[in-house]
């Protein structure tokens, strides 16, 4: 009975699932495979290094826009500092001309706030003014050797000069020098004799000298003065009833020290 059945081959069939895990597998040995001959082509080259580290991103700056208002304001901000600079620079210039010219003219300007000074009082003492008296002035003057006195004396009336008198002290070391002023004092003595309303003595005692000179304004002939100056002789500066104020204002301006004096009658 059984040689009469015939033989009949049962072919297995895959499951679907089993199928597709044997084409994985398939895939994975040839993956390998194709490694595996990778490996052997690049045996004695040195690997290169894979760098895993992400670059930085690079940040690009971007200018912030300029607005109108800016490049306008920015000019009108410059312009004033540079006439700024240049107004000091020339206001330093007209100080330091300003400057220099009044260590230059510090004696004139002096001169010029004494005789201010000299008339506001004037003006404010006019009405105590002496009417009657003498004005005396002074000053002193040395050299090395000698010592020179001046003393002047005028007499007035009514604020008008009336009579002068220059006495000149001499005192000195120098004998010679001496003896010389004395010479010429005679001169002068014996010059004055020949001029109306000039009398001139001389008096030297224990090696000083004095000159005394006096003058009557109203007398004085000044066509004939020529002989007395040239003897040395001081030529009367001021005339007959002019007003003893203003010879004070120029005596202290000649450098003497004046004061005036009534006379009580």
């Amino acid at each position: 009975m059984n040689d009469n059945k015939e033989n009949i081959n049962v072919v297995p069939t895959e499951n679907p699932q089993t199928q597709s895990l044997n084409n994985v597998n398939s895939d994975v040995n040839s993956t390998v495979s194709n490694t595996g001959d990778t490996n052997q082509q690049n045996v004695g080259q040195i690997p290169q290094a894979v760098s895993t580290v992400a670059p930085e991103p690079q940040v690009v700056t971007t200018p912030s826009p300029v607005l109108p208002e800016q490049n306008q304001t920015q000019p009108q901000n410059n312009k004033p500092e540079k006439k700024e600079g240049i107004f000091k620079y020339i206001l330093a210039f007209i100080f330091l001309i300003a400057f220099t010219g009044f260590v230059i003219f510090i004696p004139e300007i002096s001169k010029f706030v004494k005789s201010k000074m000299n008339q506001n009082n004037g003006e404010k003492t006019t009405e105590n003014l002496i009417e009657r008296g003498t004005l005396i002035c002074q000053k002193d003057k040395s050299t090395d050797e000698t010592d020179f006195k001046y003393l002047l004396k005028y007499t007035f009336d009514n604020k008008k000069l009336l009579t002068s008198n220059y006495e000149t002290t001499v005192e000195t070391l120098d004998a010679d020098f001496l003896k010389q002023k004395t010479e010429e004092c005679s001169f002068i003595m014996e010059a004055s004799k020949e001029i109306k309303g000039i009398e001139t003595t001389c008096n030297n005692k224990n090696g000083i000298l004095k000159i005394n000179e006096e003058y009557t304004n109203q007398d004085i002939d000044r066509t004939n003065l020529t002989a007395y100056t040239e003897a040395g002789g001081t030529y009367p500066e001021f005339e007959y009833e002019q007003n003893i104020y203003e010879i004070q204002t120029t005596l202290v301006k000649q450098g003497y020290d004046c004061k005036v004096s009534s006379i009580q009658e």
